[in-house]
């Protein structure tokens, strides 16, 4: 759970408020409201690339993929955890 606040107050592991996670989903919820949707900037697309040369360890698969929702292609990374 990337970037939602873990409370470390009463042991060192950390735990999850309700509360808190409410207020996280609702501060986003009402910056996107005021600001509007995010700028996208593509970095990289999967349109054209040559897959094959790119150096990934011996356990990850990438493949360029046609996705439906963004009208686009993508890169899917597969890998089995440990990278080496």
């Amino acid at each position: 759970m990337a970037g939602v606040p873990m409370s470390t107050q009463w042991e060192p592991a950390g735990h999850y408020y309700p509360i808190q996670i409410a207020q996280f989903g609702l501060s986003h919820y009402s910056k996107q409201i005021v600001e509007g949707d995010p700028e996208v900037t593509t970095l990289l697309s999967g349109n054209d690339l040559d897959l094959d040369r790119w150096l990934v360890a011996s356990k990850t698969t990438v493949h360029s993929l046609f996705d439906k929702m963004r009208l686009s292609d993508v890169i899917e990374f597969q890998s089995s955890g440990w990278l080496w």
